[in-house]
């Protein structure tokens, strides 16, 4: 029976043939195509199926959610660049998808971000049928409240991602009230599938930089009462 391993295996000579015919091919393009030599629609999906154990979740970094027992969490290396790791949150194998979410987050104090407008943004890729990911960032105040929130989840563009889907750039920009305490922020998986993120930063931005939560950009004035838009 072909596993994990030996797909992987499999992809990396791939690779050397094509390279002694002079076909230059990434060790990410050989595992797609291994993937669909063995009946899956990429890798992974095929992944899904065969997963490897994932290594432990990065320091810094803890896991949550309403659903947090029906995912696994952690990290692994990315095909094209081995040294380069990835944060992982996977449906468990024989589970089936739940109402909730798992999430892989951090909570920081929020002194260094009081009164200026934040960034976080990373990449996001999505294997699943029913399921989502995206970025989610939250400003709470002493007293556990949330004073600042944007999950993407609203978005008519450039929101959560869903069925399956490649490497994507994700934002949220959120001002900071002084009233803040804490800030957490990070990931998550509702339904079935694995997404996994890279890249992630927090920067403070200018106020040339749009905030991306609609609670805390109004509308001017009563929009679409009549809810025909």
């Amino acid at each position: 029976m072909t596993t994990l391993k030996t797909a992987k295996l499999q992809a990396k000579r791939l690779r050397a043939a094509l390279g002694d015919q002079a076909i230059d091919m990434g060790h990410g393009q050989c595992l797609e195509l291994v993937a669909k030599l063995h009946g899956f629609r990429d890798w992974n999906t095929l992944n899904g199926v065969w997963p490897d154990p994932l290594r432990p979740i990065p320091k810094g970094w803890f896991q949550s959610g309403d659903a947090q027992e029906a995912y696994e969490f952690g990290a692994e290396p990315d095909p094209d660049t081995p040294d380069k790791m990835l944060a992982c949150i996977r449906l468990r194998s024989g589970t089936t998808a739940q109402a909730g979410f798992g999430t892989l987050m951090q909570t920081v104090k929020a002194e260094d971000f009081l009164d200026t407008r934040v960034r976080l943004s990373a990449k996001l890729r999505l294997a699943s049928t029913n399921g989502a990911t995206t970025l989610w960032m939250r400003a709470d105040n002493a007293n556990r409240q949330s004073v600042a929130f944007d999950n993407m989840e609203s978005r008519a563009q450039d929101g959560a991602l869903q069925g399956t889907a490649g490497w994507v750039d994700r934002q949220i920009v959120l001002d900071i009230p002084r009233t803040a305490s804490t800030i957490s922020f990070g990931f998550y998986l509702r339904g079935d599938g694995i997404a996994h993120c890279a890249d992630m930063a927090m920067e403070i931005v200018g106020t040339d930089v749009a905030v991306s939560s609609d609670t805390q950009n109004p509308h001017n004035r009563p929009a679409n009462l009549s809810f025909s838009e």
